[in-house]
């Protein structure tokens, strides 16, 4: 797969200036096929210890030169313009922060779905969060999250912000995003999200025991955590509130509170009760993190 997504890297019509590969330093797979790359790629290899995907994040962060930092995952193929598009919209707006598009999603040997939300990557006033980057329809819009696998920022807007490093899991840490893009968000920085901005996803297996599609109580609990502390921790006032009140209450599918919980359990969902006691466990120790930050 980081073949695959290599050589769309060389394809790139707007060819990078730096291109920066993390790897667990007992990777030795990995890091053969970057050095294979190393003669058609201006490319980098940074070799990290620390288990999680905040870690390796960081330490492409902290090495990358650019005036323009763009991150892809090693299971996506970006389209050959797919710099070229997102570097139009930085020089078209100061402002804009961060920028980010479209993944087409491939599972199960089936063609991606066609596009059709208009509703992206947005925290909603009552605290729903709302993803949908892989169906994203119409023009560019400005948002509040951008998607891990398809997503750009501003150096300067980035500063010395990194991503949260309290983050529970050891390979995924999924909900990641949020602790760049809500803190560029509250800065005053615009997120631009553009679905003609794609790269083709094909989500491999991951790192951890968070596999996609399978039911795991800590992947689970982690998620919860996640998701609950960086909301609690960037959001304020009333929307910190009501996110809090969100996820407790209502909560999502794969992370339920209550309501979700009990629409599971109506249609008789594999695991709903242990996946709703894992949330429940997740929360909790958010909230306990968030107490001991606050004493």
């Amino acid at each position: 797969m980081l073949r695959v997504c290599l050589e769309a890297l060389c394809a790139l019509d707007t060819p990078p200036s730096q291109v920066v590969i993390t790897s667990r330093c007992d990777d030795t797979p990995t890091q053969e096929t970057a050095r294979a790359f190393m003669s058609r790629l201006p490319l980098e290899l940074v070799l990290v210890s620390a288990p999680g995907l905040s870690h390796a994040l960081n330490a492409g962060l902290n090495v990358a030169r650019g005036d323009v930092i763009a991150i892809t995952d090693d299971d996506a193929r970006p389209h050959t313009d797919w710099l070229t598009r997102i570097l139009a919209h930085y020089a078209a707006d100061p402002k804009v922060g961060g920028v980010g598009g479209r993944d087409r999603v491939h599972e199960n040997g089936l063609a991606p779905p066609e596009g059709t939300r208009h509703l992206v990557g947005r925290v909603q006033w009552f605290g729903r969060i709302v993803g949908n980057h892989d169906l994203g329809a119409g023009e560019a819009r400005a948002v509040d999250i951008l998607k891990g696998v398809n997503m750009s920022y501003r150096r300067r807007a980035l500063g010395s912000l990194r991503v949260d490093e309290q983050l529970r899991g050891t390979g995924a840490q999924v909900s990641n995003e949020l602790s760049i893009c809500l803190p560029l968000r509250a800065s005053g920085w615009t997120l631009i999200y553009d679905p003609r901005i794609i790269v083709e996803h094909f989500p491999a297996p991951r790192a951890d025991n968070d596999q996609r599609g399978t039911y795991s109580h800590e992947a689970t609990a982690n998620a919860a955590h996640n998701l609950l502390w960086l909301t609690q921790v960037h959001l304020r006032g009333w929307r910190r509130l009501a996110t809090r009140i969100w996820l407790t209450v209502v909560g999502t599918p794969d992370i339920p509170g209550v309501v979700n919980f009990i629409r599971l359990a109506v249609r008789g969902t594999p695991h709903c009760r242990a996946r709703y006691a894992a949330s429940r466990a997740g929360r909790a120790m958010a909230i306990a993190s968030l107490r001991r930050m606050h004493r």
